[in-house]
């Protein structure tokens, strides 16, 4: 009977995660890729699996086993009338959308996956006198095995449309296992009142709300934190399945191993190495050391585990007796929703940067026991207090003078720092990094950067407006993440604004390709997907026409209406904009174009929608003239992204070729190496500098890639 429902937990919980990636993968070509599109899903499986412990904790209090197994079995053949396909059309509501597609095609088979860990654990907790949350570990076993296996394996080998009709057929497989538990529950079930271990009827154990309140908290952390680094990778690295799943693999290893065995004091030694840990991340944030990708990459996940691990173990520890168990998950997934409407919905909307990422890390700080020591979170209050008190000071009362600047680096290098060795002085290392914490935080929160003129969030990413000085110039540029997208001089001159520079410097190589245009001496129609600061209208002549798609309206504010940047009003060229995703926009295009320029990266995110078979051969080709050409902008720290649209080239009989501007960063401020591809169904490179892109057999399509493939560049 064990195996039996071992078996069940493990199978259904794989089946659940499998399916999470599979469609969200399906939304990228619909919407466009942004790590808010993937923690928005991850919100709605929050959401449906408080609903499924919910079904589950109603479902466990009917007195008959007989209407719980066949109200179970009867949900689940129901969900066999679901397509596992994303299928609707995008609306201006992003969040709305997501949430609405997803429930359509999936939601009946995922509230029956969902509602399986504590139903399960409750039904065998009454057929036998073992401990059923051991069941438990079996779920997360399955949850995590699934959830690595669809970068490594299942992605790689099964397009979406096989992967669909494999999910479907496991499904199936699923309910024979459900039927079989369902009829040994209910034959063999001991009557509701037995508790496990207790032959005559006992009532169950009394539970303040207090105790409630604790199980929300440690479970809602531990869920913003793992969202907090799930944004944290794919804004820098690729919104793909890849680097969703790592972060919740790792938040659900932790439920493994913190339910699986006996603390014997573990939680005590993991505590105030969780809270060093912590402190050196949120370091990291006010130092930031983009050259240091890879370490504070580790660092990330790293601090993720400990904090989850320390958190799910305070959980397993306190977890009730069986008769209260589908309550205690319920407590647990409202825990876990909360954190995905925390970092997915509340989040973009309240903050202007990515605060709600260091605000997880203290809020599992703050839920540590010794936490609750008299004055601890009183004395971590009034340090972030001071510092705010200090940061309006140095902001609006002390003029902007070289004195003030060391002030403030003094302020934010060194309060931290003050903060450990007052904690230190305090004689209790274990409330150091809670004392440190906010001070950091609210360094953060604060921002410290003198040449920053603006910042904005929305549901697409992170923006910077800085000031910069160069070689007697002043510029202003653009940043997403880490990442530059684009500057301008900031001058009275207009010829002097209207020179494009870095990537799309006259001399790079997408100057090549405006050039090769000018040579025709004939009228350009051009079409651009991302916009930018809009340098590319600066390549354009009188007479000729570009058009922008843009997906996030505020970049399109900020190029064109927010006083910052110039070259979209000044432009020679009859310019517009159009605001949707570029790949969405063209489908429905009507006009042709002679040059349609991919740029549509979001920090250093690939954009995977941008880059299939579909994408080139029924949206860009059909958009092209005679004679017409498409170009990717591929830079990248991590892809070889050219060969992927080399691979798209040759798969389509086109013509490629290839430059990088590699040593463009050694000719000053306002050059940034690039490097580009372009492909065409005839013709010759734009200029010698061009070469033939090498052979290469990555074939992407909407249904399959496989970031593997082109991790790391040759």
């Amino acid at each position: 009977m064990r195996a039996l429902y071992v078996m069940l937990t493990f199978f259904g919980a794989g089946l659940l995660f499998w399916s999470e990636p599979m469609l969200s993968k399906q939304v990228l070509p619909l919407l466009g890729g942004s790590p808010a599109v993937w923690n928005t899903c991850v919100f709605f499986y929050q959401v449906m699996l408080l609903v499924g412990y919910a079904w589950a904790h109603g479902l466990s209090r009917l007195r008959n086993p007989k209407h719980q197994a066949l109200l179970q079995v009867g949900l689940g053949l129901l969900g066999l009338g679901f397509s596992m396909q994303v299928v609707v059309a995008p609306t201006d509501s992003p969040i709305g959308w997501l949430m609405l597609s997803l429930l359509g095609a999936a939601g009946l088979p995922f509230l029956v996956l969902a509602s399986g860990a504590p139903l399960y654990q409750r039904w065998f907790s009454r057929i036998s006198e073992k401990d059923p949350y051991r069941l438990y570990v079996a779920s997360n076993v399955g949850s995590f095995i699934a959830l690595l296996a669809f970068p490594f394996v299942i992605e790689p080998l099964f397009p979406l449309d096989l992967q669909r009709g494999l999910w479907r057929g496991s499904y199936v497989a699923f309910l024979a296992l459900l039927l079989v538990a369902a009829w040994a529950f209910a034959k063999h079930a001991r009557p509701l009142e037995a508790n496990v271990g207790a032959a005559p009827a006992e009532p169950a154990e009394a539970l303040p709300w207090r105790r409630r309140a604790r199980w929300l908290l440690l479970a809602a952390a531990p869920s913003s934190l793992s969202l907090g680094t799930t944004t944290f990778l794919s804004t820098d690295i690729a919104p793909v399945p890849l680097l969703w799943v790592v972060p919740l693999a790792i938040y659900l290893l932790t439920f493994v191993l913190a339910f699986g065995a006996k603390d014997d004091g573990l939680l005590k030694r993991l505590w105030p190495l969780f809270g060093i840990f912590a402190v050196l991340e949120l370091y990291t944030l006010i130092v930031n050391v983009p050259a240091a990708i890879v370490a504070t990459t580790t660092l990330h996940l790293v601090v993720l585990f400990l904090a989850a691990r320390v958190c799910h173990g305070e959980l397993a520890a306190d977890r009730p007796s069986p008769a209260r168990l589908t309550e205690f998950y319920l407590w647990l997934s409202l825990g876990g929703a909360l954190g995905g409407l925390f970092n997915g919905v509340l989040a973009p909307l309240i903050f202007d940067s990515l605060l709600e990422y260091p605000l997880a890390l203290l809020g599992c700080l703050a839920l540590a026991p010794h936490a609750r020591r008299p004055g601890v979170l009183r004395n971590a209050g009034l340090a972030g207090v001071a510092l705010f008190g200090l940061w309006l000071v140095f902001r609006h009362a002390l003029p902007e003078t070289p004195t003030r600047n060391v002030l403030r680096m003094s302020l934010v290098y060194g309060a931290p720092v003050l903060g450990l060795l007052w904690a230190f002085r305090k004689g209790s290392l274990r409330v150091a990094p809670l004392i440190a914490a906010p001070v950091i935080i609210a360094t953060i929160a604060l921002g410290f950067q003198d040449n920053q003129l603006h910042q904005e969030r929305t549901y697409f990413g992170l923006y910077r407006v800085k000031r910069e000085e160069a070689d007697g110039r002043a510029y202003r540029t653009l940043f997403h993440g880490r990442i530059l997208h684009g500057m301008q001089r900031h001058s009275d001159d207009p010829a002097d604004r209207a020179r494009s520079l870095s990537y799309y410097h006259p001399d790079s190589p997408i100057g090549d390709m405006f050039g090769a245009l000018a040579a025709r001496n004939q009228r350009a129609d051009v079409a651009v997907v991302g916009l930018g600061v809009g340098s590319l209208a600066a390549l354009g002549r009188e007479g000729d026409s570009l058009v922008f798609y843009e997906i996030d309206p505020a970049v399109v504010h900020l190029a064109r209406d927010s006083g910052y940047f110039t070259y979209l009003g000044e432009a020679r060229a009859d310019v517009s904009t159009v605001v949707g995703d570029g790949r969405l926009m063209l489908a429905n295009e009507t006009r042709r174009f002679d040059l349609l320029v991919i740029d549509a990266f979001g920090s250093d995110a690939i954009p995977m929608h941008l880059l299939s078979k579909e994408a080139v051969e029924q949206v860009y080709l059909p958009r092209l003239k005679d004679g017409g050409a498409i170009v990717w902008h591929v830079s990248n720290r991590f892809l070889a992204v050219r060969r992927v649209v080399a691979g798209l080239a040759e798969g389509a009989g086109l013509k490629c070729w290839a430059r990088s501007d590699d040593d463009a960063a050694d000719r000053g401020f306002e050059w940034s190496s690039s490097e580009w591809v372009t492909i065409a169904r005839d013709g010759e490179p734009p200029t010698p500098e061009w070469r033939p892109c090498p052979p290469s057999d990555v074939r992407w399509t909407d249904g399959w890639s496989n970031l593997l493939q082109v991790f790391v560049s040759d």
